[in-house]
């Protein structure tokens, strides 16, 4: 199917608590990998191929195994210490996504707001808000382990 333009941006917003220091959810945040989908419970019909990855640039590439899901090219900007962005072409959603992390008494906050440009027809805002908490709660809980 091809990408559905949208009469406007669609706004998604999400939040997770790490337990873990800022510079070391960072650091886990930021190594894209293609073991991800892995990591995400997706590794049965998504592989994930890293491109390039410079100091503050990462290129990767996901494909799905559904011929109706394009293959999704992300370039991720890092912003040291706490943020980066990801612009999203292909897949499900087109976009952009603004990841922001923040220190807490408990851990540290991670913020993402994504703006969806253009979705596949029958993907809709709401499908990402829940496709994006399933993703990041599965994050959360390998930084969580792995940091401990």
């Amino acid at each position: 199917m091809e990408p559905v333009p949208q009469r406007r941006s669609v706004e998604v917003r999400i939040s997770k608590l790490i337990r873990a220091p800022l510079a070391e959810v960072f650091a886990w945040c930021t190594d894209y990998s293609d073991l991800d989908p892995e990591i995400m419970g997706s590794k049965e019909s998504q592989t994930r191929r890293v491109i390039s990855r410079e100091k503050n640039r990462i290129v990767f590439v996901d494909a799905y195994t559904d011929p109706s899901i394009k293959p999704r090219n992300v370039e991720v900007s890092l912003v040291p210490p706490n943020a980066w962005r990801a612009k999203f072409s292909g897949g499900r959603w087109e976009g952009t996504g603004v990841y922001k992390l923040s220190e807490t008494p408990n851990g540290t906050r991670l913020e993402i707001i994504f703006r969806i440009e253009k979705a596949i027809e029958g993907y809709t805002a709401q499908d990402l808000e829940e496709r994006a908490n399933k993703v990041w709660d599965a994050y959360v809980a390998a930084i969580e382990r792995s940091l401990r």
